[in-house]
Parts: structure tokens; sequence; C-alpha cells
């Protein structure tokens, strides 16, 4: 009977052991994707327009960056509609050609070419879409930090060069060379593909989509990366 009860002690003993290391494991996984910024959600991006693919911005963007924060700016600028499009309509009903949009402007040093060719050293790159009160799955881009850019040299600005995909497929670099996508929280496609993989898997993906002859265009976006963006939206409001 002792023996019985010695080994039973044992085994008790060992599922606590075991029990207690798993919760230890579990709780620090989870404090480290707790560390990991969430891009600010202020209102749903993908409600007034059909989104594009992470394939369909790769492979026409003009290239691929890892870029550093220098510095920001948020500004305004004096847009001239041209004929043609459906600005210049809505403009000329209005009776004026032109019209004042708030623009995001982000200093980077080129630390890394994934694709296409930078020669600079330093760049400037604009949001062409950015609302200051509804910066949706922007990171902060505090100085210092990396992340990854898809960007097309503005016409109008050779200097400048514009972001060439939504805010959901920028990159955040890690200190360990791994990176994660803004929507990485909510789309657990993307999370699954992207997030944590290191930088060479990541320009490898965009080797290989560079070399497909055609893509798919739209994104259809799952019920449950709406459901997880609208709780992002009603933290936010409560903030």
């Amino acid at each position: 009977m002792k023996k019985v009860f010695k080994i039973s002690g044992i085994a008790i003993a060992v599922f606590i052991l075991f029990s207690f290391l798993f919760l230890v494991y579990i709780n620090r996984d989870t404090s480290k994707i707790r560390n990991y910024e969430r891009p600010t959600i202020y209102f749903n991006p993908l409600i007034s327009y059909r989104p594009l693919t992470f394939e369909y911005y790769a492979k026409n963007s003009q290239a691929v960056i890892v870029g550093k924060v220098v510095k920001k700016e948020e500004t305004t600028e004096t847009v001239q509609a041209v004929p043609g499009t459906d600005v210049y309509e809505l403009q000329s009903k209005l009776g004026t050609s032109s019209t004042t949009v708030p623009r995001l402007y982000v200093a980077v040093e080129v630390e890394k070419v994934l694709k296409g060719r930078v020669d600079d050293k330093q760049i400037e790159l604009c949001f062409a879409l950015y609302d200051p009160f509804n910066k949706s799955d922007l990171f902060e881009m505090q100085p210092g930090e990396k992340f990854v850019f898809m960007i097309e040299r503005r016409k109008d600005k050779p200097d400048v060069w514009w972001v060439a995909s939504e805010n959901r497929f920028i990159f955040k670099l890690n200190n360990n060379n791994t990176v994660y996508p803004a929507c990485w929280w909510y789309d657990e496609r993307y999370k699954k593909r992207f997030f944590n993989i290191t930088l060479d898997e990541l320009e490898k993906e965009f080797k290989k989509i560079d070399k497909l002859e055609k893509v798919p265009m739209y994104d259809e976006i799952p019920k449950e990366a709406w459901e997880k963006l609208r709780e992002g939206e009603n933290r936010n409001v409560e903030k």
C-alpha cells in the first residue's frame, strides 16, 4: 500500500511540475506577442474600396526597401485634378480644379534594397492617402525603427517616393531580423504567412512574385479579419 501511495505521489508531483513548466512557457510566449506593436486602427480601412492583394503590390512596385526612420512630418499639399479622372469630375462639379490634402512624409535611410534600384542612401517617402485622425494600420514609425516598404517614384517630385501599398503591407523589422506586417494581429492568413519570418525569407517572397507573369489583383477579406478590425476600432474609440 505504501508503495502505491509513493508511486501516486511521484506521479502527481511530475504532473504538477509539467503543468507549471507548461504555464511558464505559455505566459512567456504570450508576453512575447504582447510586446509587438499593434498598428493604430481608428476606422475600418477596407470598407470604401476593394482591397488589393499583397502579390499585386509586390509585383507592381518599382522597388522594395528596408528603411530606417530618420524623421516624419505631417503636412498638406494642393493637388491639381487631372482631366479624365474621377477626382477631376468631382472637382469640376465643385467649381475648383485643385484640392488640399493631408500627407505624411517619412525620411528613411535605405539599409537594403530587396527589389529594383534605389541609388540614394536617404530618401523621402510620402503616404498618398493619409488622414491624421484616421491612421489606419499605421505603425508609429519612431526614429531608429526599421520597416520594409514597397515604393514607386513620384513623377511630380522626382526626389520623393510614394508608399506603393496599403499600410497593412508595411513590415516592421525586429532586432532579430524577423518581420511582421501591420495586419499580423487581425488577418490570420498573413499572420501564418509572414509573422516572424526572417527578412531573407521575405526577400525570397518578393523575388518569387516578381517572376510571375500574372498575380491575383483583388483580396478577399475573411470575416474574422473584419471582426478583429472592428474590435481594434472599438478599442481606440474607448481610449
